[in-house]
């Protein structure tokens, strides 16, 4: 079997089974489980890249042209968010409805939250439209 061959296989059979149910799952997991995954992503790339053993994961992923699990799991949950808040979504209906301005009105601060930090050092990276969709979701 081929290498590219091998690509595709890991990302058809082998990623979407690591990915399944991310929105669910992904908060309650732990250093040693996130690094878990990981190890399962790092296998295949050993058998398709034989040149990366011995390598930092970072650079096999780097070689492989691969985002790691954590980051994708990070991406889809940002899609997964603004999805939900669109009406259209077949998710949406399970949201809480808004809340009335007649009551938030009278609340003791009804002013909007502030940023408290600038948007570059937010918890989920910013990434633009092209990188997401060219890096993370094509399949080879």
């Amino acid at each position: 079997m081929d290498w590219q061959l091998r690509c595709k296989v890991t990302k058809t059979v082998i990623r979407p089974v690591l990915e399944y149910y991310v929105p669910v799952w992904h908060y309650a997991l732990t250093k040693a489980q996130s690094e878990s995954l990981e190890a399962v992503q790092r296998h295949p790339i050993h058998i398709i890249y034989n040149s990366t053993r011995g390598s930092r994961y970072l650079s096999m992923l780097f070689y492989a042209t691969l985002n790691s699990l954590t980051v994708r799991r990070e991406i889809f949950l940002v899609f997964f968010f603004h999805n939900i808040m669109d009406t259209a979504f077949h998710l949406h209906s399970l949201l809480p409805p808004p809340k009335s301005t007649v009551i938030t009105s009278r609340l003791r601060s009804s002013k909007p939250f502030l940023k408290s930090r600038p948007i570059s050092s937010a918890i989920v990276p910013s990434y633009s439209m092209d990188f997401i969709i060219n890096s993370c979701f094509t399949v080879v």
